[in-house]
């Protein structure tokens, strides 16, 4: 019991991200949001619980360090030649230096089939919690616009994440995508892209629409390596209908808001 308690805030924290995103919209004023600040408290408590946890304290401290040392050189050196916003800045700094932080953190995180399966579960209740969020802010009217009136909707999402979010919507795409695959529901083999060509067609964005030529063929492409070398089950009516999804965003992308 306590290692399956231990794994929750693995969820919870791939979860949350959505979460964030619509309390830094509906919140956001001239200097943060409530959600920034979260983040921070993240970016900060979480390298010092996996240095806890982690059984590699050696390596992993070295690497907080060569971290530390680059921002700690950058802001000395921009304070040299002259800083314009120095919170512009070190704020902008905190949001490059958390990708390797995170990474580097999950990587040590992840070590069991335990751990792996709770940070999946965060990641479709993300995903879920994304396309509730998407949906309601199209139908009350209140979502962001990606490039412009009807070039793009991406919903609530502050201005400066309306591109980066595409790169989130592709990461639970290619998740969702691959968990319907793993269900016996057959009717998510289908339902699944073509949520996820409604989203991705909305959203305006080249990471969107080329991601699906890119996740579309990559399934084709396993499917076929499931049946003829893993001796499965060959999936015909999937395979066909991602085909004619491709067929169907090449028809339609004249009419959509990329080619806008």
């Amino acid at each position: 019991m306590k290692r399956k308690t231990n794994n929750y805030w693995l969820t919870l924290l791939f979860a949350a991200q959505p979460i964030l995103d619509v309390l830094a919209y509906f919140t956001r004023n001239e200097h943060a949001t409530p959600a920034g600040y979260i983040r921070l408290g993240i970016l900060i408590l979480l390298p010092v619980a996996t240095l806890i946890r982690t059984r590699e304290k050696k390596h992993f401290f070295l690497f907080l360090a060569c971290c530390g040392s680059f921002c700690i050189l950058h802001i000395l050196n921009c304070f040299r030649v002259g800083y314009i916003s120095p919170w512009f800045d070190i704020h902008y700094l905190a949001n490059v230096i958390q990708m390797p932080v995170f990474t580097v953190c999950f990587l040590l995180a992840l070590q069991e089939e335990e751990q792996k399966e709770a940070a999946l579960h965060g990641f479709a209740i993300a995903a879920a919690l994304t396309l509730v969020f998407l949906l309601s802010a199209r139908l009350t009217n209140t979502g962001n616009v990606t490039y412009g009136e009807g070039l793009g909707f991406s919903g609530w999402v502050i201005d400066e994440n309306r591109n980066a979010n595409s790169t989130n919507l592709v990461i639970y795409a290619s998740l969702s995508i691959w968990l319907s695959f793993r269900q016996s529901r057959k009717w998510l083999w289908l339902a699944i892209p073509v949520v996820i060509e409604a989203v991705f067609l909305n959203n305006g964005t080249k990471g969107c629409f080329y991601s699906i030529f890119v996740l579309f063929g990559a399934y084709l492409l396993w499917l076929q390596i499931e049946h003829f070398i893993l001796k499965q089950k060959r999936r015909v009516s999937t395979s066909v209908f991602l085909l004619c999804l491709l067929a169907f965003t090449l028809i339609i992308y004249p009419y959509t808001p990329r080619y806008r």
